[in-house]
């Protein structure tokens, strides 16, 4: 999953998810609502050139947030809560401040519904001997393809990139483990 926020602590204004498993066709979430506030000047010189093709898909913050979390509640119940493998590229803060607002929005129902753990891209880079940082590198020297146009801070691009690293990256280690 990715999303893209108003500054790293800002409100999002972009999510996008895929998920894949037991042989059936990803199912992918993309949506975008209208920025709050004034716009971090980082963002504009460098998320918001790259989200031209990505129309508006919600009124608001509040819409949006909704959605995912039914889309992100729906492939938990399709997996189960313990086969569900929730992964970010470098998830805090931004992925983790997108699921603390989800929670905060009915907290009785869903403090114990948001991803635990929520798991890290980056993590798996570094224990690969990679730079964590560098999603896309890793893909280039593994010869690996996304399925949609690359675009950095396209959460949709984003989100498949650490999908397709993510499980490589497990695969190989899995590989290594049942060798050892």
């Amino acid at each position: 999953m990715d999303a893209e926020t108003n500054g790293l602590y800002g409100a999002p204004f972009a999510i996008a998810a895929v998920a894949r498993g037991g042989g059936a066709a990803p199912a992918v979430f993309l949506g975008r609502c209208p920025l709050i506030g004034p716009v971090d000047p980082w963002v504009d010189r460098e998320v918001i050139p790259m989200m031209t093709d990505i129309p508006c898909t919600h009124d608001g913050l509040d819409a949006l947030l909704d959605d995912f979390w039914l889309f992100y509640r729906a492939e938990v119940g399709a997996a189960g809560d313990e086969d569900l493998v929730c992964i970010a590229h470098c998830a805090a803060p931004v992925e983790a401040g997108l699921f603390r607002r989800c929670v905060e929005r009915d907290p009785a129902t869903r403090e114990f519904q948001a991803p635990f753990p929520l798991h890290d891209l980056a993590t798996l880079l570094l224990a690969a001997g990679e730079d964590p940082r560098a999603a896309r590198s890793y893909l280039q020297k593994a010869g690996l393809k996304l399925p949609v146009e690359d675009h950095p801070h396209d959460p949709l691009a984003d989100a498949w990139c650490c999908l397709i690293a993510a499980e490589n990256l497990l695969s190989e280690a899995r590989a290594a483990a049942v060798g050892a």
